[in-house]
């Protein structure tokens, strides 16, 4: 397990499975608040250890970026846990949280998409900040340069459509992964590598475009040469359209 994440299971806490949707882990969360808080159990060393392991695990899960790059070190983890490869299960064909037992092949491209998805959780959510950071320099450009700003606008709007699309489809995708864990058709498990590459290269050329523009931005304020101010607005028009597609 990664040391940022502690080394006990975090679903077995929140008494929830891995595949738990976010409401669950809410639920459980706050019945458990109530079951263990040391003013009601008692204020002992052991008892605020507990209630201590309940926020801790509820903080990781309530944040999707951070329960996908948890869920995968733990299904990493526990794939070698005493020195076989696989996760365990019990007689009924089930492992430690009630999911029915999946074929290897289904089991792999599962584990291979949560990998991808700690990269492109991550680099959603950067695009969100970074669209909020240049938004003053957006404004300026706007304000100050003779360009068309409906078409602007229309370009910053178009990025901020297609963060949202590709999360939307990450999303989609999770719930799909959740299914088959609980035993539902492997047929979508098929399309797993695929789908997941074209989200993972569209949100690598959406963080080359917003690096550009990070860069690009800034050294309007700073050029004087009308030639260079051109140059460098074509740039950036063209980098929100690469965003934004």
């Amino acid at each position: 397990m990664a040391p940022r994440f502690p080394d006990y299971d975090l679903y077995d806490v929140l008494r929830v499975k891995s595949s738990a949707s976010a409401d669950e882990i809410k639920k459980a969360h706050r019945t458990l608040c109530m079951e263990t808080h040391p003013d009601k159990v008692g204020n002992t060393a052991r008892n605020n250890e507990n209630f201590a392991k309940v926020q801790d695990a509820y903080e990781i899960l309530r944040d999707p970026a951070l329960r996908q790059e948890y869920d995968y070190h733990r299904n990493r983890n526990r794939q070698y846990h005493n020195g076989f490869p696989g996760p365990q299960y019990n007689d009924q064909g089930a492992n430690n949280n009630g999911e029915p037992k999946l074929p290897p092949w289904v089991e792999v491209f599962i584990q291979e998409t949560e990998s991808r998805f700690v990269n492109i959780s991550s680099t959603l959510f950067d695009l969100e900040r970074d669209l909020q950071t240049i938004w003053p320099y957006f404004v300026y450009v706007t304000s100050v340069y003779s360009v068309d700003e409906t078409f602007w606008r229309g370009l910053w709007a178009g990025s901020v459509s297609a963060v949202n699309a590709a999360k939307e489809r990450r999303d989609l995708i999770q719930v799909e992964i959740a299914k088959i864990k609980q035993g539902g058709s492997f047929d979508f498990a098929r399309k797993l590598p695929e789908a997941t590459g074209a989200l993972y290269t569209k949100a690598f050329h959406m963080r080359c475009a917003m690096a550009h523009l990070r860069e690009l931005f800034p050294r309007l304020r700073t050029s004087i040469d009308i030639s260079s101010r051109t140059d460098l607005l074509i740039s950036i028009e063209a980098m929100f359209t690469l965003l934004s597609r």
